[in-house]
Order: structure tokens, then C-alpha cells, then sequence
């Protein structure tokens, strides 16, 4: 191999290490601003440098994509915050769920209600379908709607009456009727 191609060789590798040291650097300054915007509770500004973090290395996109579902959702951004969830989905074991999950963090429980109904009407899995009432009783107790989360719980134990799962259904509605049991009166 003549010795100028082995040197311009040897310096492409040398620029490239050092791009990625600085590109390196400048990620984890990235990543402490971000983290100190959140502590500071400036949701806006930590998404801004988590979205720059992502530009210049798309391999924390999977990582980052669920964190920045959370901040949008705080901030209330629900447009930002479903198109991140869009992303999340594509990687998630069960992307519905993810989906009317971040809907009632958003607090469209309208939304969150029809995914969850659609879901409940295809499986015939009777463990998933506990899963998906216990997820809209949860749904229905941040709505204010504490009698139809209690009759969420209740179909999540009917589901899987006479299954192993019949206990675990059974202890989820005891302790939501401790947790609402109305108060004593004397």
C-alpha cells in the first residue's frame, strides 16, 4: 500500500476518534443540562436538549423517546408527547396499552376509554384482559370515577374466575375497597 494512502488512512481515523470524543463530550454535557433543566423544573427547555441529544446521536432515540413522552406530558405539550408515544410504540410489547396509558397521563380519558374498549373487545386471553380493566380502573380513578373503576375490578376478577390469576384479581378489589372505604361515622 504506497505511503499516502496509509497516512490519509491513519488521519481519517484520527479525525473520526476525535469527532466521536468531542461528539462524546458534548452528549454528556447535553445530557447534564437536560437533567438540570428537569431538577429546575424546566420541562421545555430539558426536552429542547434531549431532541439535540437525539440529533446528534440517534442510537438514544429508544432511551430518550419515553423520557421525553414524560416531559411533554408534564408540560402539558399533548401533541409533543404523542408523537414521541408513537415512537415508544413501535418497540413496546403491548403498543395499545402504552398508547391509552399516555392518553390518561394526558388526561384524555376519552381517548384513553376507546383504546382500552377496542383492546378488551379483540382478546380473548383472559390474563390480558384482567390487565387491560385493571388499566381502565386506574384510568377511570384518575378520571374521578371511582364506581367505575370498582366495576372495572370487578370484570377483571370475572374474567379470570376459576384461573390461577383469580386470586391476584380478587386482592386488586379488596384493596381498592379498603383504600375507598368511607370513613366512620360515630
Amino acid at each position: 500500500m504506497p505511503l499516502i494512502v496509509v497516512t490519509v488512512l491513519a488521519m481519517a481515523a484520527v479525525v473520526s476518534a476525535t469527532t466521536n470524543v468531542v461528539s462524546s463530550a458534548a452528549g454528556t454535557d447535553l445530557r447534564k443540562q437536560a437533567q438540570s433543566y428537569e431538577q429546575a423544573c424546566q420541562k421545555l427547555k430539558a426536552a429542547e436538549a434531549y431532541e439535540q441529544i437525539l440529533k446528534a446521536d440517534p442510537s438514544t432515540r429508544m432511551i430518550l423517546a419515553s423520557r421525553l413522552v414524560t416531559i411533554y406530558a408534564q408540560a402539558g405539550v399533548t401533541n409533543k408527547a404523542l408523537e414521541w408515544a408513537r415512537v415508544v410504540m413501535r418497540n413496546n410489547p403491548d403498543p395499545q396499552a402504552y398508547l391509552a396509558g399516555v392518553n390518561a397521563l394526558l388526561g384524555r380519558y376519552s381517548e384513553a376509554q376507546a383504546i382500552l374498549d377496542a383492546e378488551l373487545a379483540k382478546t380473548k386471553e383472559p390474563r390480558r384482559k384482567m390487565l387491560l380493566h385493571w388499566q381502565l380502573a386506574d384510568m377511570y380513578e384518575k378520571a374521578g370515577k371511582p364506581e367505575k373503576a370498582a366495576g372495572a375490578l370487578a370484570k377483571a376478577r370475572e374474567v379470570v374466575r376459576g384461573t390461577p390469576d383469580e386470586t391476584a384479581a380478587q386482592h386488586r378489589v379488596d384493596q381498592y375497597n379498603r383504600q375507598h372505604k368511607p370513613p366512620k361515622t360515630e
